[in-house]
């Protein structure tokens, strides 16, 4: 990706990426949720405005996003967070990893880490019974 984007191919989507916003594959097999009320609601918003969709990601933001990987890996970076946080992952995430999640919230000082078994990559897009392990996680983490 850096090649690319120092050849002036940044603002280009990724070889084999595109601007087709909405997925014609349908429910059955995407990463994202599985519950097929939420999916068919996004589905029908996208359906009626295409712009509000996500395309393939360009070189320049994926050159950007393997650099900030690069600076998540330091030991250092997780060390200087002392802000109290919560990781929250998917523990049937296809996109993102878990283990890398987990990895980064054992070293930060005042982390805080749960994973949601089951539930995909968009949690608040989920199911109701992985949505509410969600907000039970968010609630006794938040003070008061």
């Amino acid at each position: 990706m850096r090649l690319l984007r120092a050849a002036g191919m940044g603002e280009r989507f990724i070889p084999g990426g595109n601007i087709d916003l909405i997925k014609s594959s349908g429910f059955p097999g995407n990463p994202l949720t599985s519950d097929p009320r939420r999916y068919a609601r996004n589905a029908a918003i996208l359906e009626a405005d295409p712009t509000l969709g996500i395309a393939s990601p360009t070189v320049a933001w994926l050159d950007a996003a393997f650099a900030a990987m690069g600076e998540f890996r330091s030991p250092e970076f997780a060390g200087a967070i002392l802000q109290p946080v919560l990781m929250l992952a998917a523990g049937g995430d296809a996109v993102v990893s878990a283990a890398a999640i987990a990895a980064f919230a054992r070293r930060l000082p005042a982390g805080s880490h749960r994973v949601i078994a089951g539930a995909k990559h968009e949690i608040l897009q989920e199911d109701d019974r992985y949505r509410a392990q969600l907000w039970a996680a968010f609630d006794a983490f938040m003070p008061g």
